[in-house]
């Protein structure tokens, strides 16, 4: 079932607010302060002397979607794969709605890393290496909320 007109403002508006939360949760706490050190540990590095702030964004082209895993049969969900994040929804999206999406939340970290503030950081796996951000689409707000999606809100974000 494809998401209806209806349904758009609120897969933009979780989108919007999704991707807002994740740059909250990225290491801000780290720009512009000197942190002294718990003993034997070292002290976070203050941020280099801003740069030029970019004046406007717009991606070169469309993010590269791969999908991963076709849903539908059995109950499965469809997984697509950007560079950044994995995409789990459990109806098919048009594929003018799943590149519109992929390019606006890989435009984050695009922009992210134009600013002159630490704020890039995306999550880490067990070995600490770089991961991909978790993304889940929910064809309507009944099933965000049965989820456990509060009500009112357009989306939520979990940095476990």
């Amino acid at each position: 079932m494809m998401p209806s007109s209806s349904r758009r403002p609120f897969l933009a508006k979780a989108l919007v607010k999704a991707l807002a939360i994740l740059i909250a949760g990225t290491g801000f706490s780290e720009f512009g302060i000197t942190v002294t050190a718990a003993e034997g540990k070292a002290a976070p590095q203050a941020s280099p002397p801003p740069q030029k702030w970019p004046s406007s964004f717009k991606p070169s082209r469309a993010a590269a979607i791969k999908l991963i895993q076709k849903g539908g049969q059995s109950g499965q969900t469809f997984i697509y794969q950007t560079k950044h994040f994995e995409l789990r929804s459990s109806t098919a999206l048009s594929q003018h709605n799943l590149s519109h999406f992929a390019t606006t939340a890989e435009s984050v970290p695009n922009v992210l890393a134009r600013l002159p503030l630490p704020l890039l950081g995306m999550p880490k796996d067990a070995a600490g290496n770089d991961a991909l951000g978790k993304v889940l689409i929910y064809p309507d707000e009944e099933s965000f909320l049965k989820s456990g999606g509060a009500q009112g809100a357009a989306g939520y974000y979990s940095g476990r």
